[in-house]
């Protein structure tokens, strides 16, 4: 399926999942659905990218897999920070 190996396409892969998630919690009337638990969108977007991460080390595609990595971690920090969860 997906045979690009390189850093910079695992870190476009990585943010499709968070800006989704994004895009539905403060843009759409989903996220009103969630107001009780604001941080649920986020964690369904945390597993999607786990998913696909999977997928790519299975194939053996290392640098794909270390960008989706590194982008997720970066955008767990900065939920964390701006969501005021510390």
């Amino acid at each position: 399926m997906f045979k690009r190996n390189n850093l910079f396409f695992g870190v476009l892969l990585g943010v499709i999942a968070p800006l989704m998630a994004y895009l539905l919690s403060e843009h759409s009337p989903l996220g009103n659905h969630f107001a009780d638990k604001p941080l649920t969108l986020y964690a369904v977007a945390g597993v999607v990218n786990l998913l696909i991460l999977r997928y790519f080390y299975k194939q053996e595609l290392t640098r794909t897999g270390g960008g989706m990595v590194a982008l997720t971690f970066f955008g767990l920090i900065l939920l964390l920070l701006f969501k005021k969860v510390l």
